[in-house]
């Protein structure tokens, strides 16, 4: 694939990613004493089962194809129906044929 040229403008890349409001997997170090344990200066608030949205998107070398939000998780089923709804559609429109996914 080094030496594609043309190839390249056929390529469309997917993804999806699910972004969370509150959640940050990032661990906080605190230095506190010990009678300062359950301060509330020295408490950080957290949030169970933080909302978010799972996104899924797709380009293909200078045109970006539809962002759309995904409800629920991404199974084979829906993944398959997010190729037909929305990448094929966008195929057409590039007028591209023999693509490489």
């Amino acid at each position: 694939m080094k030496n594609w040229k043309e190839e390249w403008d056929r390529v469309v890349f997917s993804d999806e990613s699910r972004y969370l409001i509150f959640k940050n997997d990032a661990h906080k170090l605190v230095w506190r004493r010990c009678d300062e344990k359950y301060k509330q200066d020295c408490l950080a608030p957290t949030v169970k089962n933080s909302p978010g949205v799972m996104v899924w998107g797709c380009f293909c070398k200078d045109r970006m194809g539809p962002l759309i939000l995904v409800d629920g998780n991404i199974n084979a089923a829906k993944y398959i129906q997010i190729l037909d709804e929305y990448l094929l559609p966008y195929l057409q429109e590039l007028g591209i044929e023999n693509y490489i996914f």
